[in-house]
């Protein structure tokens, strides 16, 4: 859902200097405090100026303008639980009036007030016009500033800034949902400013996101979700981000050029530089880069409304949504294939004996038999990956593709297969984030209906377009269940986090297939009232691709259930999973899962589980889904089977 900054790669350019040390702060502060001395001004224009403060303050007051669209979103208001308005700012130095962040009028006097200061020597910091220059040119615009009572102060810093970015055009970029990076499970986006003096690769992107330290350790999940870290607003190198996102990560990236004109690009750099200095309390679920990039593309253009429906998570694709359903918004749309993607296409249209020639070729076991462009061009593009990923002695790696690249240049000739085609369904089109399931089943003799909610993500059953088909993210995911024969209703389930990766390993990759999910469900044996528990499972894995439409998968797994009636009040013990994944044709798809855990600890017992599913897609946000599943223990054997549709928006 967002990035965190990491060691690794260019340094971010923070738009504005991080908090100097103390010395240093101390000696501007002085030297602040001399220019203010030898430039303070004199009784009659100190009473002129509060005068004019005054009669500002006055005429913007009349005309509102504190509660107007573009104070809120300079400010970043919005509905707050406990007051009428809050600010999402965090960071104390946005601030120039007390209240500020509750108080947008008393900011607005505030920010006029600051702007009649005295020059400052630029060796100390910024004028308050040059700190906060949109509002400065928001309310220069609206109250048409008398330029002798309010002299405009110059703003060398930002303005080499702007035109070092030289931004004419700026394009929307989301790579790709990818599980095996917590900050980026539901995808990621930043801004990219296209210099129209440069290549595309050297262009820079605007990127918001967490500042995380390096060490965090296991606690970065909960403080990312808890708000813990500061989210800041940084620049970095394109070319930084394709590296690391489509080179090491192997995830696609989508390009989403927006119709912004210059001066809402300038609007939109400038209040960006406004909040290089600050910070936002940085939360995974909603306040995270999706949603702050949503906001500045509002300063550019106020009319649009992006943010309001974003109250209580935001994910990016359903940013997207919104940034591809405004009215004019977005010019067009292009794909970016990741290394392993294009790797893929070769692989695709190869013999399996020649997609082996080529990797013996870039691992250096092997050479081809004859001079074959097709297995060239795969062998170099692994090298590629392989040199950026680091896998292996880098002299080795580039010396090994220079000598693939002779053997190919001497054949000649164009490369057709580098033309990856996109895929049919961009990450917008697919299925809405959040899920509604009216289901009626029977379990141990009895008839039941039952009603569910997932607030994000996706499952394996659900429609595939636009989503990975190998990856499981639930968030939020409850049933309530009725039982018409006794009048019973209860919870059912109710899961917090539910991932599965099952990424097929091959002869170029080896990805990480693993699993984990905590939350409630109801006893499972006989009639048992009241014995639910909650239970934490997680375990690393291994998958394999059976021809193109089936995967296989095995999970060895830690299982743990908390609950009264349970013996010592727990039961813990390791297990194994084993299932496959099957999608013989467009819309339809089977899931057949089985696992056996033996718990060691608290409650002694060994459990088998079996479960199975069928769901096939009506539309794009309806499905039809048949399942069932069995579970045996030394308290019963229970089966259950219930069909369900779903609904997703």
């Amino acid at each position: 859902m967002g990035a965190r900054f990491s060691g690794r790669g260019p340094r971010p350019l923070f738009l504005f200097p991080l908090p100097a040390p103390l010395s240093i702060r101390a000696l501007a502060v002085a030297l602040l405090l001399l220019g203010l001395t030898v430039a303070a001004p004199s009784p009659a224009r100190a009473a002129g100026d509060a005068a004019y403060r005054a009669e500002l303050s006055e005429r913007a007051r009349a005309a509102h303008l504190a509660e107007g669209r573009m104070w809120r979103l300079l400010l970043h208001d919005r509905p707050g639980r406990l007051r009428p308005l809050v600010s999402d700012v965090d960071g104390r130095d946005f601030f120039l009036a007390p209240g500020g962040k509750t108080d947008p009028a008393a900011e607005l006097d505030a920010t006029l007030a600051a702007f009649f200061q005295p020059p400052v020597d630029p060796a100390a910091g910024q004028h308050p016009q040059c700190r906060f220059n949109a509002r400065y040119r928001w309310l220069k615009a609206q109250l048409a500033f008398d330029p002798e009572r309010l002299p405009e102060q110059p703003c060398e810093r930002l303005e080499a800034w702007l035109k070092g970015l030289n931004a004419t055009g700026v394009v929307l970029v989301y790579p790709a949902a990818y599980l095996n990076s917590p900050p980026s499970m539901f995808g990621h986006t930043f801004l990219r400013l296209d210099n129209p003096d440069k290549p595309q690769l050297l262009d820079y992107a605007l990127n918001y996101a967490a500042l995380v330290p390096e060490d965090e350790g296991p606690l970065y999940a909960a403080k990312g979700l808890l708000g813990f870290f500061p989210g800041r607003f940084t620049i970095l190198p394109y070319y930084a981000k394709v590296q690391s996102y489509a080179e090491l990560e192997n995830r696609d990236i989508w390009e989403y050029r927006l119709t912004l004109e210059p001066g809402e690009i300038d609007r939109m750099l400038r209040h960006a530089w406004e909040l290089g200095p600050t910070y936002f309390d940085y939360f995974f679920l909603r306040e995270n880069c999706s949603y702050h990039l949503l906001s500045l593309l509002e300063v550019a253009r106020p009319k649009l409304d992006l943010t309001s429906g974003f109250r209580h998570w935001t994910v990016p694709t359903d940013t997207l949504r919104g940034v591809t359903a405004a009215p004019g918004l977005v010019a067009d749309v292009r794909f970016r294939p990741a290394r392993g993607t294009v790797i893929r296409h070769r692989e695709a249209g190869l013999p399996r004996a020649r997609v082996a020639a080529a990797r013996s070729l870039a691992v250096g076991t092997g050479e081809p038999v004859a001079p074959d462009a097709a297995v060239l061009d795969l062998a170099h593009d692994y090298l590629l990956y392989l040199e950026a990923d680091r896998s292996g002695d880098a002299a080795i790696l580039k010396a090994r593709r220079h000598q693939v690249l002779l053997a190919r240049s001497a054949l000649g000739g164009a490369d057709p297969s580098t033309d990856v085609p996109p895929p049919a369904v961009r990450p917008e089109q697919g299925h809405g984030t959040q899920r509604a399931i009216a289901a009626m089943g029977t379990r141990h003799g009895h008839g039941f209906v039952e009603l569910g909610y997932r607030a994000a993500y996706h499952d394996l059953l659900d429609p595939l377009p636009g989503y990975d088909r190998h990856a499981q993210l639930g968030v939020f995911d409850g049933a309530l269940r009725y039982r018409p024969d006794d009048g019973r209703l209860a919870l059912e389930r109710l899961t917090a986090l539910d991932i599965l990766s099952v990424a097929p390993v091959d002869g170029f990759f080896n990805p990480r297939s693993w699993k984990v999910s905590a939350g409630y469900r109801a006893g499972r044996a006989g009639e048992c009232v009241g014995c639910g528990t909650a239970r934490f499972n997680f375990g690393p894995g291994v998958a394999a691709a059976v021809g193109d439409a089936a995967v296989v998968y095995g999970f060895a797994e830690v299982d743990a259930h908390y609950g009264p009636r349970l013996e010592r009040d727990h039961a813990l013990g390791p297990g194994a999973r084993l299932g496959t994944l099957f999608a013989p044709a467009a819309g339809l798809r089977l899931w057949l899962d089985g696992a056996v855990f033996r718990s060691l600890s608290g409650e002694r017992d060994r459990v088998w589980e079996v479960a199975a599913g069928q769901s096939l897609d009506l539309e794009q946000n309806r499905a039809v889904r048949l399942e069932a599943e069995g579970r045996d223990s030394r308290f019963g054997r229970v089966w259950e089977g219930r069909l369900s549709v779903a609904a997703y928006w």
